[in-house]
């Protein structure tokens, strides 16, 4: 939350004048109602707008600078929406939740009353491309307007129904924008441009680029759309890239043809999709209504000689928030696109049999890991959210702490000038309340710690060093003392702004907020605060041998631990994560789950099918299929030699990491320790991303590996020793997961040489810590 800070001082946040600042407002009793429970717990969870909030960033290149939870409450929409237009001038404002024929659903009510103006062409346009989608959207409600400098606009609840709907008007919303901001240069630009262009217009500027814009040949709904029926459909753009695309007339049941025989083959299903009724809450689905979808252009399809058959299935499945909070799954039939891999895995004899990715020492690869990762866009969030957290800004204190001269002690307030002897007590000053007189000579007030001193005194003695002398009223009353020392003036007492001045710095960017800080924020009254946002990692298993914990075992399968550990892990330092499941060894599954988890997260690690089998795909999938950058295939570590690190300069205009992990379970969990922790680190606004390094020392004699290995150990402290002593876990072979078991350091060991094959007993090595104490 932006704080007045007086004249002359830098305001809380930081602010990029280039980008368009965006706040995301949820509206749901249940979300926030989830929120206040449990104190906070996984924002994603609960916050129907975290999705929204990604799309928003990557799409318009926007800084989402406020995010809320509120319940259905007009006074409570109201607030916020005020706030965020008048006090933090908010470019555009999202709400979502809250637009449908529920009787709790008022957020067009309480928009009404904050906008000035109405935005009507917006409301009618989301209006009419869900229609498109679904006759249920006549069921929504959304308001859209401006107030002052900000545009308001009401979304849908459900996570496809906000998504969609803001895809739709997003092309138009930085020319509103700029509009808003009299920003006449670019204002100019885009009418020249406008002017140019053949109806229908979309509006494109510097803030985003969302591929191809719809045309009048896209998807229309009913049987009297004849006159587009020749005319092809814009089809995604990763379809449209995809190698060996091809389109089939979905298949269906003699009943079903001869109940739509008359539409033709290029009608298809579509199913009721909910998203219009703010979480998908219906009970019962209306029956399908009919979706066009035309072939597409005939330079889209491959070869006649090509052998790859593609059809359309209602396989695709999307995720709807029930009443509960628990993900649904509702089935759609929606075209599917197989993607078939590109690389070559039938001719086994002649796969490589030495690895083409040079050998690469542990620090160059950590430095190339560090930096290639980005530091991630900022979002403001509730301090009390914010524990971990880096902040993105500086923080400047918006009132002097204390606000009023404060006793530091028990006692009595007195002027010092009357030194020792006896005093009347005339009153008394109590924390929270406020002097009942002043203090003149001969005369004492009676106070507590922290409360105000009154006027008149200059100094506080503590009850210790006085007697009572009379009292009144069966010891109900103090009528007067004597004070045994010679009071000093300004003794025990904290002057206006003692601890903190008015516009001081108090936290400074790049700090991570702990307890103290977190403390520190409440003290001063900021409420809200800027940070770096957190990298979403998705976790992928590979492998034909592995099935879920909870998969009873067949003949030459294993369950897989690696997902659990390393998504604990991950998120034992905080960070949200995302489990894709077990892929097996097939190139085309590989790459299929790679692109998906690239769609949504900021870096995918998968663990298993980098080595030099002739199942180990990822590496050949990473370069051919998905266009990833590889920066390093192989490091010269025990364990841990096949970790692969690349990148990808996605679509979305993201930098995605992509990390390869070995499969072993011990591997895995320490390269993610060496590389992935680090990285997310520094993507989370860490100035110090890389694990904290200690002295320790050997409790047993070492043999030293040809490579440099990381030792697992355990740690304890001995107060007549100055380093804590280490104890290996065991046998250290790399698939041995009982070796991390209480292991919360890892021995930095040098590789074997002639000259030193083994550590003794009492030896100091150096040790990364990847674990509490």
């Amino acid at each position: 939350m932006a704080t007045d800070h007086g004249k002359g001082v830098t305001p809380t946040y930081c602010k990029e004048k280039s980008q368009i600042e965006v706040g995301i407002l949820t509206v749901s009793d249940r979300c926030f109602k989830a929120l206040s429970e449990d104190g906070g717990g996984n924002k994603a969870d609960k916050f129907k707008g975290y999705h929204l909030m990604k799309v928003v960033t990557e799409k318009l290149n926007a800084n989402v600078v406020a995010t809320s939870i509120v319940p259905d409450s007009i006074s409570a929409i109201k607030s916020v929406l005020l706030q965020w237009s008048d006090d933090k001038h908010v470019d555009v404002i999202f709400t979502t939740g809250g637009t449908g024929f529920s009787p709790r659903d008022v957020t067009p009510e309480a928009t009404k009353e904050v906008i000035e103006k109405e935005a009507p062409g917006m409301t009618v346009a989301m209006l009419k491309g869900s229609l498109d989608v679904t006759p249920f959207a006549m069921l929504s409600r959304p308001v859209c307007g401006i107030r002052g400098k900000t545009l308001i606009i009401n979304l849908p609840g459900s996570l496809n129904g906000s998504q969609e709907c803001f895809h739709i008007i997003s092309p138009a919303i930085p020319h509103a924008v700029d509009l808003l901001r009299d920003s006449f240069s670019e204002v100019d630009s885009v009418h020249k441009q406008s002017s140019t262009c053949k109806s229908p217009i979309y509006i494109h500027s510097r803030h985003q680029s969302l591929g191809e814009p719809p045309t009048p040949q896209t998807l229309d709904v009913g049987p009297n759309s004849s006159e587009r029926r020749d005319k092809s459909p814009v089809l995604p753009r990763q379809v449209l890239d995809s190698p060996g695309y091809q389109h089939e007339p979905l298949r269906r049941t003699s009943s079903e043809q001869s109940d739509r025989s008359s539409l033709g083959s290029q009608y298809y299903h579509q199913p009721y999709h909910p998203h219009h009724a703010d979480g998908g809450n219906y009970q019962n689905r209306p029956e399908e209504h009919l979706l066009q979808i035309p072939a597409p252009p005939t330079h889209l399809l491959p070869s006649p000689s090509s052998t790859q058959q593609h059809h359309y299935h209602p396989q695709h499945t999307d995720s709807h928030l029930s009443t509960n909070g628990q993900h649904n799954k509702t089935q759609h039939l929606t075209p599917e696109v197989t993607l078939r891999s590109s690389v070559e895995v039938s001719k086994v004899a002649r796969r490589h049999r030495h690895s083409s990715h040079p050998m690469v020492p542990v620090d160059m690869a950590l430095s190339t890991v560090l930096s290639q990762a980005p530091t991630l866009p900022t979002e403001t969030i509730r301090y009390k959210d914010a524990l971990g957290r880096v902040l993105a800004c500086d923080v400047y204190a918006s009132d002097p702490l204390p606000p009023f001269p404060a006793s530091i002690k028990d006692g009595y307030a007195v002027l010092s000038n009357d030194g020792s002897g006896e005093r009347y007590v005339v009153g008394e000053s109590n924390a929270g309340g406020k002097p009942t007189n002043h203090v003149l000579t001969g005369q004492a007030i009676r106070i507590s710690t922290g409360a105000p001193v009154p006027a008149g005194a200059d100094s506080v003695v503590q009850v210790e060093d006085t007697e009572l002398v009379e009292e009144a009223d069966d010891g109900k009353i103090e009528v007067k003392i004597k004070v045994l020392t010679n009071p000093k003036p300004g003794t025990d007492i904290r002057p206006i702004g003692f601890d903190i001045q008015r516009g001081e710095k108090v936290l400074a960017k790049s700090t991570t907020l702990g307890p103290s800080e977190l403390g520190l924020l409440a003290a001063v009254g900021v409420t809200e605060v800027q940070v770096y946002r957190l990298p979403l990692v998705a976790v992928i298993s590979t492998g034909n041998e592995l099935v879920d914990p909870g998969d009873t075992l067949r003949p030459n399968q294993i369950r897989d631990s690696n997902r659990t550990t390393l998504i604990s892990q991950l998120n034992d330092y905080g960070f949200p994560t995302m489990d894709v499941g077990i892929v097996a060894d097939c190139a085309s599954t590989i790459m299929k789950a790679f692109k998906e988890a690239l769609m949504e997260a900021d870096v995918v690690i998968s663990s298993g099918g980098v080595s030099m089998g002739e199942k180990d795909l990822l590496k050949k999938v990473l370069e051919t299929d998905i266009g990833a950058q590889i920066h390093f295939g192989r490091v010269f570590m025990k364990p841990g030699k096949p970790t692969t690190f690349a990148t990808l300069d996605h679509t979305s205009g993201i930098k995605k990491m992509i990390f390869s992990l070995p499969g072993n379970p011990v591997s895995a969990i320490v390269t993610c320790n060496l590389f992935v922790v680090p990285a997310l680190r520094k993507m989370a606004g860490h100035p110090n991303p890389r694990q904290t390094s200690i002295k320790v020392r050997l409790s047993t004699d070492i043999r030293l590996d040809p490579r440099p290995e990381f030792h697992r150990v355990a740690l304890s402290w001995s107060p007549d020793q100055a380093h804590p002593l280490a104890t290996s876990t065991g046998s250290q072979i790399s698939s041995r997961l009982l070796s991390m078991l209480t292991a919360n350091a890892l021995l930095i060991l040098p590789p074997k040489t002639e000259a030193q094959s083994i550590l003794k007993r009492n030896d100091v090595v150096d040790a990364i810590m990847i674990g509490r104490m």
